[in-house]
């Protein structure tokens, strides 16, 4: 049997407010108003990247909640029919929902002459999401025409932040220096959030993680994002403190390393770098079986789930279910979270009469109860 992360992989590649003090610089701390630009502007970001750029990320379930939350702040500032066929795929997370005719138009797009300094933090805020994309043409292409739109209206940003922007040999470098030091008014916070615990339960709450993480794989464009890239080093940092205790030598470091640095937009080049070191034999080498099943419970109702909504590839459904023997309910479970799993592990096969829609919904929901356990 193929790898179950190999497995995913393969598939993806077929589907598709403090205070600012620096030297020179007076300090500045932003309005109410311009926080909230600033912040609606990531979130229209967030909201083309996954409609336009990277629709599998919405079927991530731990990335379903932003999506939603993201587009309820559009919605707060627009009234648009497409968002409404938008709602409906991202409470499910299924491609299969995917709505192709949104209307992307920004709904501060214009407001320069009217609410010049909220409308400069509003692009700000979506240059700061931006700056981190992968490189390529395409993105190289969007990136320059923000740094553009910003570099135009510089006399609309607040005299202390006018140095932001700067002459560089690409627009993502010249989006990089506005990126860092908005980090300052605004600090990355990791998403999905993390919390660990101890015990059986934390493990498979580990396994979601981890899962989360190989999805986030297959779609670049999220793994880009700043608070992204900082989920998957602190989990990349759990997996190594765990393997540092077992001595056995296993390292992420490498990997840690290369989310400092911009990602490549060529798919089997960001693949190599991670496969090598998520996988099941890195991670899971040298751990108690009971560790490794309480892991891998969490991580097989992700992708589960994962699969349902964006792949539906039978194969890999398939392959889940052949682990099974893995997915032992562990002692001191809650009952909701004992019949998630059950419900879940009882689900046909599509080939046997089960549906996509039904899998997802049942893996979901096992995965939600893993991670709201205690």
């Amino acid at each position: 049997m193929r790898t179950l992360i190999s497995l995913l992989l393969v598939a993806a590649f077929c589907v598709f407010t403090p205070t600012l003090a620096n030297a020179g610089e007076t300090n500045v701390t932003p309005s109410v108003a311009a926080s909230n630009a600033f912040e609606q502007g990531q979130a229209y970001e967030r909201l083309l990247q996954d409609i336009v750029m990277s629709p599998g990320t919405c079927g991530i379930v731990l990335e379903r909640g932003r999506c939603v939350a993201d587009l309820a702040t559009l919605q707060s500032m627009r009234s648009d029919a497409t968002d409404s066929f938008v709602a409906k795929w991202f409470a499910l997370g299924d491609v299969g929902l995917r709505v192709t005719t949104w209307n992307a138009i920004s709904p501060l797009k214009g407001r320069w002459n009217t609410s010049p300094t909220v409308t400069w933090w509003y692009n700000a805020g979506i240059a700061s999401i931006a700056a981190s994309l992968p490189e390529a043409k395409h993105t190289a292409d969007y990136v320059q025409r923000l740094a553009d739109e910003l570099e135009k209206h510089s006399a609309d940003a607040p005299t202390a932040v006018a140095s932001w922007m700067k002459p560089a040999t690409s627009p993502f470098e010249q989006l990089e220096n506005l990126q860092r030091h908005s980090q300052v008014f605004f600090p990355v916070q990791p998403y999905p959030l993390i919390s660990f615990g101890e015990g059986a339960v934390s493990d498979a709450q580990l396994g979601v993680y981890t899962g989360t993480l190989i999805e986030l794989i297959t779609n670049p464009i999220a793994l880009s994002r700043p608070e992204t890239r900082a989920f998957a080093t602190v989990i990349l940092t759990k997996w190594q403190g765990i393997h540092s205790k077992l001595h056995d030598g296993i390292t992420m470091a490498p990997v840690i390393a290369a989310l400092k640095k911009p990602l490549p937009a060529n798919r089997e080049i960001l693949d190599a770098l991670f496969l090598k070191y998520i996988s099941d034999d890195s991670l899971m080498a040298n751990l108690p079986i009971a560790r490794k099943r309480s892991i891998y419970l969490g991580m097989f109702a992700a992708q589960i789930a994962y699969n349902a909504a964006v792949f539906k590839d039978q194969e890999m459904n398939a392959s889940f279910h052949e682990a099974e023997n893995l997915m032992q309910l562990w002692p001191g479970i809650s009952a909701p979270t004992r019949d998630a799993i059950l419900a879940l592990q009882q689900m046909p096969l599509t080939t046997q009469g089960g549906t996509w829609e039904a899998t997802n919904a049942a893996a979901t929901k096992a995965t939600l109860a893993i991670m709201a356990d205690k």
